[in-house]
């Protein structure tokens, strides 16, 4: 394994590589370190050893990992402020983040479906967390937890991103974690940088600012999702969740930059859509032409689908009515999850909306001359700036704004931000923006946490939900929807349930709980009948469907087994329960045919030795056609020229079920007439033939 193995080494020189100035991420971690705020050390994944052949063709070097399902759901349910995560980064060595809950939502977040006629549509948001990786202050990392899912991003300077994430076509759910440098084969993406027609005002730039300067308002980011992307995730639930983990990546890289940008509402369209796939400038203009007012600060269009390989954006637009971009993001290259690349695209067209230009551009100044370009990585891949100005430089590695992505050797690191002139010039822009305000409404900035309990049994009312506020300020009131005032409800049928905490200043927070519901809980049952009258080789059985596997039995007998075998003829009785204790019952009958029944009719012989007595058989029940076997070595039904004896016969029926009888010839007796002794006399013949 190369490439981890390289990893591996830079993380154990990492701090003395990387000794440098901490950014704002860790600024954070390290204020909550030195208020005594603990960062409990949290594991959710399980190695799984190295890469595929499959995926070797897509990737240099990986590792593969489960997902520790139970503690995820876990670590989501408690949403404890801060925390550690370790990771595996070789089979006896790891890494540690250093995170803290981070909101990727305004207070006001929405979602909004193209399905009801753009109605507010309840959904469960996750949990977002930011900071770094411990020991390296220049590292960024990003990661978003979901019920049963994880995304994650982590920038470090000298190793690049590094991207966690499910292989979306695995049967076996697995992660990989790889660095982005070792792809194979790098998404393309260009980007088309619009100017503001003459006479839009643009905003003023700040001189002096710093990448140290903290920025008080905050970016509302409006979001649309098209219809190709809730496509690809099957539900408006997915594309939340793909969506805002992605941002959650996109704030950290800001947030690293003093600047705050949230979402304040994400539209889904999960209906057709109108949106033209030409290019992505028509994919923009469609845009701005049917989204003409939204909910936010800047608008981005985002699509899995057409067009596709980039991005385009309005140049600086904050308070101007040309707040747009739009953003193909490759969901996944081939079977690979592609996060940082997605996020990167991302965070570009919005800092062409906040002001910046590509690096490559000659708007820069570079050594005190002006008009320079930062670097050269757009004209070497044929790819000229704005201006004519001389080709800048090669870095080692590229900023954000600029096209070094294009070349495999050099790439983008995430870690480095914006680089100090483009974060600047951004920084000064939302500073002097007069329609900005900071995003949690005037100091408000907390968050609620749901514990929640799922019903048990399809159909019941056994749903709980409990509310916490993370952040804010004691005491606090709650408000749900259900017009309960407590933090938790219980007694919950499966639903959504929405609450609404207000701390003691006045700020609010809500979240969605949606309370599941196993499905039904079915029962099959069915028998393989008994072959034969009276033996016990039939079989009852049952097959749970639905609820909570795994599932247990109980027969009427005392068998304990999905298949109830060796039973005789019967009905038999079963009950099923699943995990969470939920029951079905059912019965089915073991079937046999009637037994074999034997009727005999018997000639005798006429007499002694005559051998002409016969059997007459008659057979009933089994299932025809049957064989016969009978003493005397014959084989058909009747039998006939039967001398005076006991004949027995077996018979045998299509499915070998037999019976055996028997019947008895007798000889008949000759009655014999009594002698008669008569008296003696003499005579004679007369010669007439008398006699006297």
């Amino acid at each position: 394994m190369r490439a981890l193995g390289l990893l591996l080494g830079l993380l154990l020189c990492g701090p003395f590589i990387f000794a440098q100035q901490p950014n704002a991420l860790a600024q954070m971690v390290a204020t909550r370190q030195a208020a005594g705020e603990k960062f409990p050390a949290h594991s959710l994944l399980i190695p799984c050893g190295g890469l595929d052949p499959s995926l070797q063709r897509f990737v240099a070097d990986g590792l593969l990992f489960s997902l520790d399902e139970a503690a995820v759901s876990g670590l989501y349910q408690a949403a404890p402020t801060s925390i550690s995560l370790e990771w595996p980064v070789s089979a006896d060595q790891s890494i540690t983040l250093q995170l803290v809950q981070s909101p990727a939502l305004t207070d006001d977040f929405q979602v909004r479906i193209s399905s009801r006629s753009g109605e507010a549509f309840p959904v469960q948001p996750g949990r977002y967390y930011r900071g770094i990786v411990a020991g390296e202050p220049r590292s960024v990392a990003a990661v978003s937890i979901f019920e049963g899912e994880l995304m994650a991003v982590v920038a470090r300077p000298g190793v690049g991103n590094l991207v966690l994430g499910r292989l979306p076509d695995d049967l076996q759910g697995r992660y990989i974690l790889y660095r982005e440098r070792d792809l194979l084969e790098t998404p393309d993406f260009e980007c088309d940088a619009l100017e503001l027609p003459p006479g839009v005002k643009k905003l003023p730039s700040i001189e002096g600012s710093s990448e140290q300067k903290v920025v008080d308002n905050c970016v509302r980011a409006y979001l649309e999702c098209e219809y190709d992307f809730f496509l690809e995730k099957g539900s408006v639930q997915g594309v939340i969740n793909h969506m805002t983990g992605l941002f959650n990546i996109v704030s950290a890289l800001y947030q690293n930059e003093s600047i705050d940008v949230d979402i304040s509402e994400i539209f889904v369209w999960d209906t057709p859509d109108a949106f033209a796939t030409s290019s992505t400038s028509s994919a923009l203009n469609s845009f701005q032409n049917i989204r003409t007012s939204y909910n936010g600060d800047i608008a981005h269009l985002v699509s899995r689908g057409a067009p596709t390989g980039g991005g385009v954006a309005w140049v600086d637009v904050l308070c101007t009515n040309f707040g747009y971009a739009y953003s193909y993001i490759g969901s996944n290259y081939n079977p690979l999850p592609t996060y940082s690349w997605s996020a990167n695209v991302l965070t570009h067209e919005m800092g062409h909306n906040l002001g910046s230009r590509h690096t490559h551009d000659c708007s820069w100044t570079v050594n005190g001359q002006p008009n320079q370009a930062i670097d050269g990585c757009g004209p070497q891949v044929g790819i000229d700036g704005n201006g004519s100005c001389g080709q800048g430089p090669i870095p080692a590695a590229g900023t954000i704004m600029s096209y070094c992505h294009l070349i495999s050797s050099v790439g983008i690191d995430l870690s480095l931000g914006f680089g100090p002139q483009p974060g600047d010039l951004i920084r000064s822009k939302v500073n002097s923006a007069g329609c900005l305000s900071p995003c949690g409404g005037g100091g408000c900035n907390f968050d609620v946490a749901i514990n929640r309990t799922h019903v048990d049994c399809f159909g019941n009312a056994t749903g709980a939900a409990t509310a916490s506020p993370v952040g804010g300020t004691a005491p606090f009131s709650y408000a749900w929807s259900t017009g309960a005032s407590t933090p938790g409800i219980n007694g919950l049928a499966a639903g959504n349930y929405a609450v609404t905490l207000t701390d003691s200043e006045g700020c609010t927070a809500t979240k969605n709980a949606a309370i599941n519901q196993p499905s039904p809980l079915l029962l099959q049952t069915s028998a393989v009948d008994a072959s034969c009258a009276g033996e016990s080789d039939g079989i009852a059985r049952a097959l749970g469907n639905g609820g909570t596997p795994p599932y247990s039995y109980q027969w009427s007998n005392g068998s304990t087994l999905a298949d109830n075998a060796g039973v005789p003829a019967g009905n038999y009785q079963v009950t099923i329960v699943d995990a969470a204790g939920c029951t079905a019952s059912g019965s089915t009958t073991v079937q046999a045919a009637p037994g074999i029944s034997l009727q005999f009719g018997v000639t005798d012989e006429s007499v002694a030795g005559a051998a002409d007595g016969a059997i007459q058989l008659g057979v009933s029940g089994g299932t025809p056609p049957y064989t016969f076997e009978w003493s005397n070595d014959a084989s058909s039904k009747n039998i006939n020229n039967l001398q005076a004896g006991t004949y027995v016969v077996t018979v045998t029926d299509s499915n070998g079920c037999s019976a055996t009888g028997s019947a008895t010839v007798e000889a008949t007796t000759v009655a014999c007439l009594p002698l008669v002794e008569l008296p003696y006399e003499e005579s004679f013949e007369t010669g007439l033939g008398d006699w006297l």
